[in-house]
């Protein structure tokens, strides 16, 4: 009598069952990285936004909003144009004056970035702030901020 080739319809299933948990194991833990990432990348435009407005302050005494320009030195948010550009973060916004600035940049309802959290601290809105005390840099909420 010959043994019959192959896998029998039982040890498919056990395959199939333990490849469904291992990626029910390893699916949450992907994505929470992927938000990590996307918000690295923002908090480095955020940054980039501040030391831009630190130039302008240097060339005009005073710091500026979006669209400001003062002796041909203009503010921007450079990495904009990438990937994440109105797909998980909605446009930053910049309030400034003579003594400080503030960016404050929100995730959108979709695409997951609004589910991010560091912590057990949501990160659905970065917030970076010298503005109420100038020369005090504060940074919201300060478990979302890569140290």
């Amino acid at each position: 009598m010959r043994k019959p080739n192959g896998f029998t319809l039982i040890e498919l299933m056990i395959v199939v069952a333990v490849i469904a948990a291992l990626a029910v194991i390893a699916l949450p833990s992907y994505l929470s990285q992927t938000r990590k990432a996307r918000r690295s990348e923002v908090e480095g435009a955020i940054q980039q936004v501040a030391l831009l407005e630190e130039r302008y302050r240097a060339d005009c005494t005073t710091y500026a909003n979006f669209g400001d320009t003062c002796t041909g030195t203009s503010i921007t948010f450079p990495a904009w144009t990438s990937l994440y550009t109105n797909v998980y973060y909605n446009t930053p916004t910049v309030t400034a004056n003579g003594s400080g600035y503030k960016i404050v940049i929100t995730a959108k309802s979709t695409g997951g970035q609004s589910k991010d959290s560091a912590s057990g601290t949501s990160c659905a809105t970065l917030t970076y702030d010298y503005y109420t005390t100038p020369g005090t840099l504060s940074q919201t909420p300060t478990a979302c901020w890569s140290k």
